[in-house]
């Protein structure tokens, strides 16, 4: 209900620390993302510069690998809102206007369902792909993915509604 925002490192450290060689890998700092904007919150993430002013090589490729995945997948995070239902087990959901993304980061088979979808589903296809064939009764909307489909950081579904 409140704006929130979630103020984590790379590594384990807010300053340089060569000694800190704990760097988190761009698909966990990429699921944080999708998780902070899914829930409703902003995040900033610290990199602290080493004495030459500069950057770790670790962080900057990092934060570039970040910047490639929101170049490509960005229409599903900046100015969306999660949607107010329960989150899913197998990931989040967010919306902006008449487009809903479900952001799948756990799958548990090849069928997805979400309940409590409350518009109605004009069109389904992963994001910037295939058109998906989907069912949807009343407000459960249950979809079939191919197995090659899946992506091991985040398979984003786009759903195109009716406001």
């Amino acid at each position: 209900a409140y704006p929130w925002e979630l103020c984590d490192t790379i590594n384990n450290s807010w300053f340089y620390d060569p000694q800190d060689t704990k760097h988190r890998s761009s698909t966990e700092l990429i699921r944080q993302v999708v998780e902070v904007v899914g829930r409703g919150g902003n995040l900033l993430l610290n990199s602290g510069p080493m004495g030459s002013g500069r950057f770790q090589p670790e962080h900057v490729e990092r934060l570039q690998a970040m910047g490639a995945w929101l170049r490509k997948n960005g229409e599903s995070i900046y100015g969306t809102r999660p949607v107010t239902a329960p989150f899913p087990i197998w990931g989040f959901v967010v919306s902006r206007g008449d487009c809903v993304y479900l952001h799948v980061l756990n799958w548990t088979g090849n069928v997805l369902a979400l309940e409590g979808l409350k518009s109605k589903v004009n069109s389904a296809s992963l994001l910037n792909g295939a058109e998906l064939k989907f069912e949807q009764r009343g407000e459960e909307f249950r979809v079939t993915l191919p197995e090659s489909a899946k992506d091991p950081v985040d398979t984003i579904l786009l759903l195109k509604t009716t406001l």
